[in-house]
């Protein structure tokens, strides 16, 4: 699982039976890392993420977990970073609009899409709060930076680098596979890539 796990059993047992109570519980740790580690490529919800498993055809608890998580048609908004699934409606895609970094009641994109990451990163809220750490100062080139991808932790990641990296940020951009982008600089120039999923 990537980290270390330790287990204190506080009833005094004699060994035997607390080690096989440890046996059990990190045989279970193994069996649940062994099903929905992010990490190893043949985990059942890696296969399942790449559509080489079909939810049905997984374990009864793979399928436990998709039941108790609810719905898979949602649109969660933390922040201005976004994560949408599935569809708003039959055939329809979510349509998200990217603030305007200056007009707060308007947008400068509309994106659209399902199974999305979103995250922006920009000076019109909180200043010049990105340092540049080649230079120590605030980056102050870019006044917006939107990515798009399948991961919001890493897209959200790409885009305060890109801010950080200021107008170099945006070769960079053009470079990360799986990722599309859209940037405005301090001077009001729009920049995005071909693929950003625009309306």
């Amino acid at each position: 699982m990537g980290t270390a796990i330790s287990l204190h059993i506080a009833d005094p047992l004699p060994v035997p039976e607390l080690e096989r109570l440890a046996d059990r519980v990190f045989d279970w740790f193994h069996e649940v890392d062994r099903r929905f580690s992010t990490y190893k490529a043949d985990s059942e919800v890696n296969r399942l993420q790449r559509g080489e498993l079909d939810a049905a055809a997984g374990s009864p608890d793979l399928r436990d977990v998709l039941d108790a998580a609810g719905a898979g048609n949602h649109c969660i908004n933390a922040g201005g970073d976004l994560r949408v699934r599935g569809r708003p409606a039959p055939g329809e895609e979510w349509r998200t609009g990217i603030r305007h970094p200056w007009e707060a009641q308007e947008v400068c994109w509309v994106l659209a899409g399902t199974d999305l990451a979103i995250a922006t990163s920009g000076t019109y809220e909180r200043g010049f709060h990105v340092i540049d750490p080649y230079r120590g100062e605030a980056a102050k080139e870019l006044r917006s930076v939107t990515v798009v991808g399948p991961d919001l932790g890493r897209a959200d990641a790409y885009a305060t680098a890109a801010l950080a990296m200021g107008r170099a940020g945006l070769d960079w951009l053009a470079r990360l596979e799986g990722y599309e982008s859209g940037v405005v600089t301090e001077d009001g120039r729009a920049f995005r890539s071909a693929g950003l999923p625009t309306v």
